[in-house]
């Protein structure tokens, strides 16, 4: 019975309609109010893109033995630490030879990055997950994901005004 419900309710959104209703000119408002419903639900069209965004990059991220729900346990929480990865991440964004070294090796260098930005080892260790996924989305194609990066793209506004 469950089963049987399951597969009849992808039908409910239908509505079974009078293919005159779309010929008239009429200004009778409850056709009107019909039309302007239908046109709602044929315009509905289902944005794949940020799922398809996802399942991309986390065949990336499963190159450095991480998946894309283990990011919400390793992101900042603080506004702190977020400023401080942030800080990392657009020092490896501008620096293209160290990007394309950890994509290589699969490794942050967390000597080079202690040593230019100046956030703690300690930070850079337990975010390095974080970090990762960061440089991977901001540096790859993934509009969608990015536009969750805040702190990152306001690190970068800042990071272009001093410069």
């Amino acid at each position: 019975m469950i089963d049987f419900m399951r597969s009849k309710s992808r039908y409910a959104p239908e509505i079974s309609v009078n293919p005159s209703l779309f010929n008239t000119d009429s200004q009778d408002e409850e056709e009107y109010s019909m039309q302007s419903e239908i046109a709602k639900k044929v315009s509905i069209v289902e944005d794949n893109s940020i799922k398809l965004e996802i399942t991309l990059i986390n065949e990336i991220f499963s190159d450095y033995g991480f998946s894309f729900m283990d990011l919400t346990e390793c992101s900042p929480k603080s506004h702190k630490t977020k400023k401080s990865c942030a800080k990392a991440v657009v020092y490896l964004i501008k620096n293209p030879i160290l990007t394309s070294e950890i994509k290589i090796k699969k490794q942050l260098p967390l000597n080079i990055i202690e040593k230019y930005t100046k956030v703690p080892r300690k930070l850079l260790e337990r975010h390095r997950k974080y970090i990762i996924a960061a440089l991977e989305i901001m540096s790859g194609d993934f509009p969608n994901l990015a536009g969750y990066m805040e702190y990152i793209c306001q690190e970068l506004k800042n990071e272009s005004n001093n410069s």
